[in-house]
């Protein structure tokens, strides 16, 4: 994973969509609609689900409580 702030300031990036942002095969604008979410309890990754976002907000992760969670934008290829 990738943290590109000039693309989203609290998202990450998978590889995938970093190496094609940076190749300009794939606008950054057009990178925000698939994520996996990863819940983060104790500072650690748990569990992640795919989600797809409607509008400007970050689906609730909901595959149980946790501290925080880190959203990861990733291609239409890595969304399962």
């Amino acid at each position: 994973m990738v943290r590109d702030p000039s693309v989203a300031e609290h998202e990450w990036l998978s590889r995938d969509v970093a190496a094609r942002v940076r190749a300009g095969d794939l606008p950054a604008a057009e990178t925000d609609a698939r994520l996996k979410l990863y819940g983060v309890v104790d500072g650690a990754l748990v569990e992640p689900i795919y989600a797809t976002r409607e509008g400007d907000e970050v689906p609730a992760y909901d595959r149980r409580a946790v501290d925080d969670t880190l959203p990861v934008r990733v291609t239409a290829a890595e969304f399962q």
